[in-house]
């Protein structure tokens, strides 16, 4: 099965080939459950950079493909983001997740959201904001996670 869709500037936000989902990194992870349900599929996730970034060693544009690095979010959503290597001066570039994951995070935006906002609301113990976010976002971050949040 192939299927492609396109942002409005043109550039590719979702694209199916085979088993493997290749999504824009402006795109959320809630695309990858969304399309898996769709399809009835197990799809791999592998996220994309389409904005014209340049090297930050040699300021060099072109790149090509040297690898894809596995990452968990929410504990049970494996995604690979895609590794550029510089054609220039070998330098390796990794599409960045910061639009729906923080830096050095493993859960997602939404998740971390839900954990703070219960706590400044309800004031209910850790455990059971573990236990809300897992219920709406099918995500267990433990006690120690939740109280790191930001």
């Amino acid at each position: 099965m192939n299927v492609k869709i396109y942002n409005t500037d043109g550039t590719k936000r979702v694209v199916i080939e085979e088993e493997i989902l290749y999504l824009d990194n402006r795109v959320g992870p809630t695309y990858h459950q969304t399309l898996e349900e769709i399809t009835g599929m197990t799809l791999k996730c592998r996220y994309i950079d389409n904005s014209d970034f340049k090297c930050e060693c040699c300021g060099s544009d072109s790149f090509k493909i040297h690898d894809y690095g596995l990452r968990n979010l929410n504990k049970n959503q494996k995604i690979e983001s895609t590794i550029y290597k510089c054609r220039k001066c070998g330098k390796t570039h990794q599409t960045p997740l910061e639009p729906f994951v923080d830096k050095n995070s493993n859960y997602t935006n939404k998740v971390q959201s839900l954990g703070i906002m219960v706590n400044y609301l309800s004031h209910l113990s850790l455990n059971n904001i573990s236990l809300l976010n897992g219920i709406v976002n099918n995500a267990f971050p433990s006690r120690q996670s939740t109280l790191n949040y930001p």
